[in-house]
C-alpha cells in the first residue's frame, strides 16, 4: 500500500525521565492503567506535572470501569481535573457499543477520544461513525494472539499480520463518512519491525515504548562505520 502520509511519533510511557529525554522528538504520550500500577506512578500527580512541563504535547489517558456508567463517571472525573485540556488531553476508551455511546455523547461536547483495543476494520468503522478522534489497533498483541492460535510466526515482510491489520483499518477509516479528521494510531509495538511497519503502512501516529524507540536507532553497520571513521581520524 503506497501512501504519502506522515506519521507522528508518540511515547508509550508514564515515566517522567523517559518523557523528558524524548520530549523534543515526540508529539504526545500514551498511558495505560497498567503503566501507572506497574511503575507506581500517581495518576493525578502525573497529569499535573505532565501538563505543566509539556504543555505542547498531547496526553492520552484511560477512562474505564466495569460498567458503562462507571466509565462515564471516570470520564467526568478526568474532565474536572485542573490539568485537563480539551485540545491536549485525549480520553482512551475500549471499543464497545456502550462505550461508543459515550464517545458519541461527549465528542459533541468537545472531548477527544482514542478508541482502542481495536482488532478488526468493522470496530474501527463504527468508532469513526461515533465521533472518535483516534482509532487505535494493537498490532503487536494481535500478532501474538494469531501466533498463539496458529503456532506460526507471521511477523515480518509483506505478510506480517500486524501490518495487514493496520492497512485494513486505515482503508476502513478512509472509506467511512466523518465530520472531522480521524487518525489511526498504531500501538502495542513489540518490535522494531512493528515500528517500521506502522510507518510504512501509513499510520497517522505510532506510539512506541522507550525500549523499542532506543533499539530503533541501533545498527551494527552504523557502529562499524563510526568506529572506522574515528580510527582514521586518529582516535
Amino acid at each position: 500500500m503506497e501512501n504519502d502520509k506522515r506519521t507522528n511519533l508518540f511515547l508509550d510511557s508514564v515515566i517522567y525521565e523517559e518523557i523528558c529525554k524524548y520530549s523534543w522528538l515526540v508529539s504526545g504520550v500514551t498511558t495505560t492503567p497498567t503503566f501507572f500500577k506497574r511503575d507506581q506512578v500517581d495518576f493525578n500527580e502525573f497529569g499535573t506535572k505532565f501538563r505543566n512541563e509539556f504543555p505542547g504535547l498531547e496526553l492520552h489517558i484511560e477512562a474505564l470501569g466495569p460498567t458503562s456508567e462507571e466509565t462515564e463517571k471516570q470520564l467526568l472525573d478526568i474532565i474536572k481535573k485542573p490539568w485537563f485540556n480539551f485540545d491536549k488531553v485525549v480520553i482512551k476508551i475500549p471499543v464497545s457499543f456502550e462505550n461508543l455511546k459515550i464517545v458519541s455523547k461527549y465528542s459533541q461536547r468537545g472531548v477527544k477520544f482514542n478508541t482502542h483495543l481495536i482488532f478488526n476494520p468493522s470496530q474501527a468503522y463504527l468508532s469513526v461513525l461515533s465521533g472518535t478522534s483516534y482509532v487505535c489497533p494493537l498490532i503487536g498483541r494481535y500478532a501474538d494472539n494469531i501466533y498463539a492460535l496458529s503456532h506460526k510466526n507471521l511477523r515480518g515482510g509483506e505478510n506480517d499480520v500486524g501490518k495487514k491489520l493496520l492497512i485494513s483499518i486505515i482503508v476502513a477509516v478512509e472509506k467511512c463518512p466523518k465530520s472531522k479528521p480521524v487518525k489511526v494510531m498504531a500501538s502495542s509495538i513489540r518490535t522494531v519491525g512493528d515500528f517500521v511497519n506502522s510507518v510504512s503502512a501509513g499510520a497517522d501516529v505510532v506510539t512506541v515504548p522507550t525500549k523499542i524507540l532506543e533499539s530503533s536507532i541501533e545498527n551494527e553497520y552504523t557502529n562499524q562505520g563510526v568506529a572506522s571513521l574515528l580510527q582514521n581520524m586518529g582516535y
